[in-house]
């Protein structure tokens, strides 16, 4: 695999990343009050740097998509690869969040085991792996569409067929003269 296509893969584990952890916790939590109040208590203040991140990963994903970065060649292993570094990012970010607001490894496994943290584990599994088909298409379409822009480009500059057939002296003369006397001429009218 490319590093383009790794950086690509990633970027576009990482978008659905961010999509699904926002999607996880308003399944969980949808009341705006205890919503709000549990982000903050658990340390997800960094989500405020959503709108930085997704444009980041955008010029990111348009960069690698223009370098010519193609994925898996199956949909099932660009999904495989997509829903494992979304799921595994998920666990990591959930883990991370509690130990960074101050939590210790073991308040972290209880919040996680007891109370919401189950519902909200699975609601997230679900939705990084609903997020991740979505992506690996979306991917996929992008894909496609940069490789038919190509496509069509190369053609716009394709050299001419018959590089010899192209001499300077009837391109002069036709430039100097404007192409008179070519072709079937008429007689004359006299």
């Amino acid at each position: 695999m490319s590093s383009y296509r790794r950086v690509a893969a990633v970027a576009w584990a990482l978008t659905g990343l961010l999509l699904g952890h926002t999607l996880a916790y308003a399944a969980t939590f949808r009341d705006p009050q205890v919503l709000l109040h549990v982000l903050e208590d658990t340390g997800h203040n960094w989500l405020s740097l959503t709108p930085v991140f997704v444009s980041l990963l955008v010029a990111l994903l348009v960069v690698t998509s223009a370098r010519g970065a193609t994925g898996a060649t199956s949909m099932r292993r660009r999904y495989v690869t997509i829903a494992a570094l979304q799921l595994s990012a998920y666990i990591a970010v959930e883990v991370l969040e509690r130990l960074a607001h101050g939590s210790s490894l073991g308040d972290v496994v209880a919040g996680l085991t007891s109370g919401y943290g189950p519902t909200l584990l699975a609601f997230g599994v679900a939705a990084q792996l609903l997020v991740a088909a979505g992506t690996a298409l979306l991917s996929r379409m992008v894909e496609r569409v940069v490789a038919r822009l190509r496509a069509v480009n190369m053609r716009r500059v394709a050299p001419a067929s018959n590089p010899k057939r192209i001499t300077s002296q009837p391109v002069l003369l036709r430039a100097l003269f404007g192409g008179l006397a070519q072709g079937v001429r008429a007689p004359p009218l006299s």
